[in-house]
């Protein structure tokens, strides 16, 4: 495509999504038909606890944010999300300024292609590991080879990095590594976390556990994919380097003028085709394209943005893995174990494997989702507020007593 359609950047872009849209259909097709969920032992009375219609959106919404292991998920998988994104969005930008690529396409198709097969050689290594260690390991030695990697690159000059291609290939194979490993570990997880919020609440949330973690992953994109164009462009970056054409738009289609390799303000590249291999005719014959061209500001960004954003967010996922709410292997069995054994008995009091406690599973009755729809502190303000309303209307209230009718 890069040979033969050099200077059509749109086209290129154009052929690429119809070749990954087919590739995602195949994918589908495999969820579809050859992917199976493990079956649930679910008692009568587990059922019953478990029709969403008994308990309201945000009685539930509580219970799913109040289970500890779930929060220490939240604090992983947000920051994991961003890492895994942003050296795929500010890849072209990297490629065309940072390395001055004036065929750019060309690097950005070769990285991505890295950075695919590496993700998906990586997927049967890492299923393997994570039975073999353990999923937290497994995802906090990437993600401390992700760190270690991309501060490398950012303390890598630009011009120095212009000349280190297989630098920038090893970046894009651990950054695909890393989004092989952000796309299948979570997920496990989240299924363990799923069961041990069964065995404290007496119900299964997956909807719900799902929606919360969607909606957190889809903000943190938008701000991924927004903020750095947004500081770029503050910072004074210019499209296509204050160009016309040239670096990937072809100047015949843009202005008509076929033998220009660029147009740009002060300077015009002519050749005798107009194509990017071409050599030039006037002027310094080895100078770079000005459409590559940014200020060191821009360039900063980028740099920033592309290795030193993903090396740190890379690093803050290792906190809650190693110090938060863990379920392991152990646990989880444990977790298993309790559920069957309320399966056969309803009457069974299970205890909570982290926590060593006796489990109490929460009343679906009118007054306790109600009490359930406010916080701590919400309840006690409202009773508090009450005092004073009843004080002001002449009346003694005992705090006991307000607190009781509110």
């Amino acid at each position: 495509l890069n040979s033969s359609l050099a200077s059509n950047v749109p086209m290129q872009y154009s052929i690429l999504s119809v070749i990954f849209g087919c590739w995602g259909l195949l994918a589908m097709a495999n969820l579809l038909f050859c992917v199976g969920e493990r079956k649930l032992a679910v008692s009568a009375a587990t059922k019953e606890r478990t029709d969403e219609a008994q308990v309201p959106f945000v009685p539930s919404a509580r219970r799913v944010m109040a289970n500890p292991a779930y929060r220490s998920y939240l604090m992983m998988r947000a920051p994991l999300a961003l890492c895994t994104l942003l050296p795929s969005n500010l890849l072209h930008f990297y490629a065309k300024f940072v390395m001055g690529r004036e065929n750019s396409v060309a690097l950005v198709t070769m990285s991505s292609a890295i950075y695919l097969v590496a993700s998906i050689l990586s997927v049967v290594p890492l299923a393997y590991l994570s039975r073999r260690v353990g999923k937290h390991r497994v995802l906090i030695g990437i993600l401390i080879a992700t760190t270690l990697a991309f501060f490398a690159g950012l303390a890598t000059p630009p011009a120095a990095m212009a000349k280190m291609t297989p630098f920038l290939l090893v970046l894009m194979a651990v950054a695909g590594i890393g989004g092989a490993s952000g796309f299948m570990l979570p997920d496990h997880m989240l299924a363990d976390v799923i069961d041990y919020d069964e065995l404290l609440t007496g119900a299964r949330r997956e909807g719900m556990y799902t929606v919360v973690e969607t909606n957190l992953i889809q903000l943190v994109e938008i701000v991924g994919g927004v903020a750095p164009l947004l500081f770029m462009e503050a910072i004074g970056y210019q499209q296509n380097g204050g160009c016309t054409c040239g670096c990937g738009v072809d100047c015949g289609a843009a202005v008509g003028m076929p033998y220009a390799r660029w147009i740009c303000p002060g300077d015009v590249g002519l050749t005798c085709d107009g194509q990017l291999t071409s050599d030039l005719l006037f002027g310094d014959l080895s100078r770079a394209a000005p459409c590559n061209v940014q200020s060191d500001e821009v360039l900063w960004v980028v740099r920033v943005f592309f290795c030193g954003l993903p090396a740190v967010l890379a690093l803050l996922p290792v906190f809650p893995l190693l110090f938060g709410t863990r379920i392991t292997p152990q646990v989880h069995s444990q977790i298993l174990r309790e559920l069957e054994k309320r399966s056969s008995d309803p009457n069974h009091r299970c205890r909570d494997p982290i926590s060593g406690r006796p489990i109490i599973l929460p009343k679906n009755l009118e007054v306790a989702l109600t009490r359930e729809h406010f916080s701590a502190a919400e309840i006690r303000l409202a009773g508090r507020l009450a005092g004073e309303k009843l004080a002001f209307n002449g009346h003694a209230p005992d705090g006991e007593e307000a607190t009781s009718a509110t």
